[in-house]
């Protein structure tokens, strides 16, 4: 089925929603060259678009990176300004589509020569990059026993390439879809806690009735304010670290303000945060004991938080919601990292909001 859907979408790419807005807005602009503005992951995709539609790129710009992208030599802005003032230039950051616009705009770039990121997510690929992803693919859609999740993993095919929306396909709560039981012992380990909404939830879910939570976040703002929203609450503690697979100390992008999310990575705009290790953190037991429901939202960590957390998992097999969208692979690297460790969970995959996030791994 993943091959057929698959082979379906590749037809229908040149005509899907992205594609034909920039066939049509550099139509609009007239003969004018065609400049990418963006260097990262989604610009291949963009590369690719334009190559299909017949419409020739002359140059790549970037605020920040230097070098070359494929063939091209990546460009600043003084020297797109310089060379290029006639140019009609596609953004290909869904990130920092606003403020690379506005830079465009107070560089005297008139509407007609902006082209907004025509993609409502930021995972945008061509039908070529997810070849690389496609035996994954193949690989957890035959991984499901349920029809619902099997869905999910084909309509998440056509989100990632012809930028259709997800739907929501449960009525539950995120984070706890029906085959999350509570009781009125759980050890919460509420990871990647954002400002304590999620650890607050937790709490009325079990009607506080709990033994203990335990809310890690590294972001200095989302810490305090969870600290303050959670102090009211007995036998909660909120750690300012990450979660990883050993205990270091790695660069961390604080993103407040758009949709992308905050995530481990290097290059511009980062600090250093403290990362642990589940394991490390609760290796005592009589001082700690062992979570009984784990959540992670640790965008993009959730691997790595994983494999830090393999003793509890093999010892106690705790309930385990884990956010499975941040990147193209996680629907099927991370039930493959869970099985690696133990292998009698039952998993099923949900999307609980319409969009491209929110899809939430379930393991009982």
């Amino acid at each position: 089925m993943v091959d057929y859907i698959y082979e379906k979408i590749k037809l229908v790419w040149k005509d899907s929603k992205p594609c034909q807005t920039i066939k049509q807005r550099v139509e609009m602009a007239g003969k004018r060259p065609l400049i990418l503005y963006g260097a990262g992951r989604s610009t291949r995709a963009f590369l690719e678009a334009c190559k299909e539609l017949e419409l020739p790129v002359v140059g790549i710009c970037d605020t920040y990176l230097q070098g070359k992208y494929n063939e091209f030599d990546i460009i600043n802005l003084d020297v797109l300004c310089q060379k290029y003032p006639d140019a009609v230039i596609l953004v290909c950051s869904y990130s920092y589509n606003d403020e690379i616009c506005k830079s465009l705009r107070q560089q005297g770039y008139g509407e007609e020569q902006i082209i907004s990121c025509p993609v409502s997510h930021p995972y945008f690929t061509s039908p070529t990059e997810f070849l690389s992803y496609i035996d994954g693919y193949r690989w957890v859609y035959n991984f499901f026993d349920d029809e619902v999740s099997k869905q999910l993993v084909l309509d998440r095919m056509r989100m990632y390439i012809l930028d259709e929306p997800m739907r929501i396909n449960t009525k539950a709560d995120r984070y706890y879809e029906k085959v999350i039981s509570l009781g009125q012992a759980e050890v919460f380990v509420d990871a990647g806690a954002y400002v304590g909404d999620t650890a607050e939830e937790f709490i009325r879910k079990v009607n506080n009735q709990y033994t203990s939570v335990y809310s890690f976040e590294p972001s200095n703002e989302n810490y305090n304010k969870a600290v303050a929203l959670l102090k009211k609450y007995s036998n909660v503690e909120v750690i300012q670290k990450g979660l990883w697979s050993r205990n270091m100390v790695l660069s961390f992008y604080e993103n407040s303000v758009n949709l992308a999310g905050s995530c481990i990575r290097t290059g511009n705009d980062v600090f250093s945060i403290e990362v642990v290790s589940l394991d490390d953190f609760f290796s005592d037991e009589k001082e700690k004991p062992l979570p009984s429901f784990i959540k992670m939202d640790v965008e993009g960590a959730e691997k790595e938080a994983l494999y830090g957390s393999k003793r509890i998992i093999m010892s106690s097999k705790p309930k385990l919601a884990i956010c499975a969208y941040h990147k193209i692979e996680d629907i099927y690297e991370l039930p493959k990292t869970i099985k690696e460790i133990r292998s009698d969970y039952h998993y099923v995959l949900r999307q609980h909001s319409e969009g491209c996030f929110d899809m939430v791994l379930y393991a009982v």
